[in-house]
């Protein structure tokens, strides 16, 4: 570097006040259903990292703490594509890009599944969900770090070691943050780690409170967002010299986002205009506008007054006069109880998940002090105004920037001596299938077969080793015990054990996996013990298995003195649990051999 760019690079470290001895930089981002959104900071600068979030956005002057998750392929050449704020056209664009990442994920009864339908017949013929995620996501990523070098200088920028995190959904499933992560690392974001949104929201959020919180306090945090609204329950565990806190009963949450007041306002609109009529309006220039209006104005300005009253303009849209309907001159009045009939549906969702948090919170014999609403739709005045009407007595708060909540704390997750979350309370059961003695009652109905080694008769079953509500230390080591056997002469094919990770979502999980339509697999692991040495295993030799088998099964044999040798592997799976990913190894005798691959399977 020059004298002239060192310069440059000491100007700009100065004028943001980073001194030289900053060398990590956080780069933060929220993946929403319908807005995304950017912010950094500098680990090495407390107490805040000079936390930023990106507000300027191509394509437009209005700053904004997120943009459009959309994205509109050109269809005479599909490898091209506009993205976020770029889009001046709202026709054939791609919304909801995130709910198809995890298709396992039930649909509120006011989202249509057609309007998913719909969307997936936008998608170019050769890109999945994940591709189309992954163009925006290298977009978002791109246009984020030439903001930031704006700010800081290219050459500045090259000094600092960059690390990204992602935030996901509470409530997905493996495989969608699995999907996610692919989908970062091929857009060029690496190395890049997860963190649920509320325990993101939550980091945030706390520090505006955290004068007033002492050890036993709980607190909700629901994030409101536009596709899934997700909600955690944080204790308190030590206030001082940082916060400490733990999840104190498992996360829930729904897809019952704010992109359903679209979906309904809409629907509204259908029912308003004739049908003869809709066909044509529904793909007009006058039903953008009128989307626009609603997101932009009415959603965010409503309070719950019913006397309250909206002007749509519907221009150019030549419908015919409906005065009691509101319709007249190509411009509909909405009452405050027209917003109030799309809103309530989708409230009452949210109300319901809010206070079946607050219950489980109460059964562990614990009172809730605060709910933070953060998120797009958790900054909605009249949200705010119903939860607070049915917790009466609880805090009631929106922090500031609320809509960057989730951005902001993921950043803040990598700044030392933050606050954080020090374990995590199970949604889900896991286990594994596998086989046992086979008892007559406990097995009654269930298909048997005999042992390869032991002749005896077996049956399978399922083995849980976390269930529901099992409280996991950060970094705590779950181990999966299996004891498998290997030719004396083994290939490196015979040195990979398979093995399926089921997970359950039922209160109680069953004993045979046949008994629940909720038992699905997880992933498949692929145990690698090639490279381990053999001191490792135990030589063993047995009478040939189907010699045992036969006499078991009261047939003569004639093989019951051949000898077989084979290696014997005791080896554990280990399960380590993060913010929002798992992660697995093996050990043999106490010590970390061999490799773990995860599969999973959308």
């Amino acid at each position: 570097m020059g004298d002239s760019s060192v310069a440059t690079v000491n100007r700009a470290l100065a004028q943001l006040n980073v001194n030289r001895d900053a060398k990590r930089l956080v780069v933060a981002i929220d993946f929403g259903t319908t807005y995304s959104g950017i912010a950094y900071c500098f680990p090495d600068l407390p107490p805040d990292g000079k936390l930023t979030a990106i507000r300027k956005w191509p394509g437009t002057h209005v700053q904004a703490a997120k943009v459009p998750t959309i994205v509109k392929y050109d269809k005479n050449d599909w490898g091209k594509y506009e993205w976020g704020t770029l889009l001046k056209s709202a026709e054939d664009h791609i919304v909801g890009i995130k709910l198809l990442l995890d298709p396992s994920q039930k649909l509120p009864w006011h989202v249509p599944p057609t309007d998913l339908d719909a969307t997936m017949k936008l998608l170019p013929p050769f890109k999945t969900p994940k591709n189309v995620a992954t163009d925006f996501m290298r977009s978002l990523k791109a246009h984020g770090m030439s903001q930031i070098a704006t700010n800081l200088a290219q050459d500045a920028l090259d000094l600092f070691q960059v690390e990204y995190v992602m935030s996901v959904p509470a409530v997905w499933s493996d495989a969608a943050k699995n999907a996610t992560l692919e989908a970062a690392k091929a857009a060029g974001i690496s190395p890049v780690t997860l963190i649920k949104e509320p325990e993101a929201a939550a980091l945030y959020s706390i520090r505006q409170l955290d004068a007033f919180l002492t050890p036993g306090d709980v607190i909700v945090i629901c994030d409101a967002g536009g596709g899934t609204v997700d909600l955690i329950s944080y204790e308190i565990e030590k206030a001082s010299p940082s916060l400490e806190l733990r999840e104190i009963v498992p996360g829930t949450g729904d897809t019952v986002g704010s992109i359903a007041l679209n979906r309904r306002f809409k629907a509204v609109l259908e029912a308003l205009i004739p049908s003869d009529r809709w066909q044509k309006f529904k793909d007009s220039r006058a039903m953008v506008k009128a989307s626009q209006q609603f997101e932009n104005e009415i959603k965010l300005e409503f309070s719950g007054d019913l006397n309250e009253e909206f002007y749509v303009d519907l221009p150019g849209a030549d419908l015919e006069d409906i005065p009691e309907k509101g319709l007249l001159g190509n411009e509909w009045k909405m009452t405050g109880r027209d917003v109030k009939a799309i809103f309530d549906p989708v409230i009452a969702d949210i109300l319901h998940l809010i206070q079946h948090q607050v219950q489980a919170v109460q059964r562990e014999g614990k009172a809730v002090r605060a709910i933070f609403l953060v998120g797009g739709f958790g900054s909605s005045e009249y949200l705010r105004k119903e939860v607070e009407r049915v917790h009466e007595g609880i805090k009631v708060a929106q922090p500031d920037d609320a809509w960057a909540a989730i951005a902001k704390g993921a950043a803040l997750s990598k700044m030392p001596d933050n606050a954080v979350v020090t374990s995590v309370s199970a949604v889900r059961h896991y286990g594994v299938e596998c086989g046992a003695m086979y008892d007559k009652v406990i097995d009654k109905g269930q298909p048997s077969y005999y042992g390869r080694f032991t002749g005896e008769r077996m049956a399978h079953r399922m083995s849980w080793h976390i269930t529901i509500g099992d409280n996991i230390k950060r970094n705590d080591k779950i181990r999966l015990g299996f004891y498998r056997h290997l030719p004396e002469n083994f290939t490196a094919n015979d040195a990979v054990f398979k093995s399926t990770l089921y997970d359950c979502v039922d209160e109680n999980a069953p004993i045979h996996r046949s008994k629940s339509r909720n038992v699905k697999v997880n992933c498949v692991l692929y145990a690698d013990v090639s490279n381990v040495p053999l001191s490792k295993f135990s030589k063993r030799t047995r009478k040939h298995s189907q010699a045992l088998v036969s006499k078991r099964a009261g047939f003569p044999s004639e093989t019951d003195d051949q000898a077989e040798t084979y290696w014997e592997v005791t080896y554990d799976l280990v399960i380590c649990f993060d913010s929002a990913v798992m992660k697995f190894s093996m050990e043999l005798d106490g010590e970390t051999l061999g490799s773990v691959e995860a599969r999973f399977e959308q």
